[in-house]
């Protein structure tokens, strides 16, 4: 948890996306973590009262640098990315191909309710590729559901 002083702190970090890249502050080589977190105001270890929601981006774990941006800003950026993806997945349903792209695109943006959207009906399908299979536990892990996440989101899959 990044702290900006002794009065903020984040908090409620999910959708996380880890790439491994250079920092942009301090240049070594480390898994840079992109994730949606909320910013809080604290009184010692406790959080007093919500503030701003963010999408951090390429947070370094060396030295604790982030780029920052209000998470609907992101998001609506991240979505106008999407979407001439999105038309073309519209355009050829059957690709497979066309739609694992797509997922994975949206998965790197942390859209991680997208890529399951997006990869979901590959998943209903018996033989799934196995990279669908591998991004759908990556997305359901990003969304906080725990170490059990993939034999939970099978388990899902097979009811639906």
């Amino acid at each position: 948890m990044p702290v900006q002083g002794s009065w903020l702190a984040y908090r409620g970090l999910s959708a996380e996306v880890v790439l491994s890249d250079e920092c942009e502050h301090c240049g070594r080589r480390a898994p840079l973590a992109s994730c949606d977190a909320r910013e809080w105001f604290q009184l010692g270890p406790l959080p007093l009262y919500p503030l701003t929601a963010y999408r951090l981006l390429r947070q370094c774990p060396l030295c604790g640098f982030a780029r920052r941006l209000p998470l609907k800003r992101y998001r609506e950026w991240a979505e106008t990315e999407l979407r001439a993806d999105r038309l073309a997945m519209d355009a050829a349903p059957e690709d497979v191909d066309l739609r694992l792209r797509v997922a994975w695109k949206a998965y790197g943006l942390g859209l991680m309710y997208e890529a399951l959207a997006t990869v979901g009906p590959l998943l209903a399908v018996g033989d799934a590729p196995a990279a669908a299979n591998h991004l759908a536990g990556l997305a359901w892990r990003g969304l906080n559901h725990g170490p059990r996440a993939v034999s939970e989101l099978r388990e899902a899959v097979s009811k639906a």
